[in-house]
């Protein structure tokens, strides 16, 4: 099969940049074999097939969806017969995609300002990285607004804006 090529296909010329990852990360990946140009590959070193990393994929998302999935009614019913278990999936499928998007709400949960989020991300405008890309939950909406009390707190008795 040859040595595997990798295509630069994105949708903008802006699509292709240098994205600066964790530490953590780094290491982690200086610990793998580097005997593949592919992070995904099979245990042979051959390059993983499009049908095959879909196949992956699946597995990986089936195990997901037991370990960590909301069982329905209808699962535990299936769950008490013989033979084939199969599951709701109550986790829905991941995309490579939507791993951008988590990229981008950890950059904003860790503290990292919208402007250098915006430059990690590509965009060439700040409000996409804003309105489309950063998810804040519920917990993070509350320590938001946990700071403000903490900051009107001991602001008593000064006006907004002096300290």
């Amino acid at each position: 099969m040859g040595n595997p090529t990798l295509r630069h296909l994105t949708k903008s010329a802006a699509g292709m940049r240098t994205v600066d990852i964790p530490q953590k990360l780094a290491d982690y990946l200086a610990q793998m074999p580097r005997d593949n140009t592919l992070l995904v590959h099979t245990e042979d070193g051959r390059v993983m097939t499009a049908t095959a990393w879909e196949a992956l994929w699946k597995s990986y998302m089936r195990l997901l969806n037991i370990k960590y999935g909301t069982r329905t009614l209808a699962d535990l019913e299936k769950m008490k017969k013989l033979g084939q278990r199969k599951f709701d999936m109550t986790i829905p499928p991941i995309t490579l995609h939507w791993l951008r998007h988590t990229f981008c709400t950890l950059l904003y949960m860790a503290g990292v300002d919208a402007v250098q989020a915006c430059a990690q991300m590509g965009h060439a405008d700040i409000t996409t990285t804003l309105k489309i890309y950063t998810h804040l939950d519920s917990i993070h909406k509350r320590k938001t607004v946990d700071k403000l009390d903490a900051y009107l707190s001991g602001a008593e008795g000064q006006t907004v804006g002096n300290k």
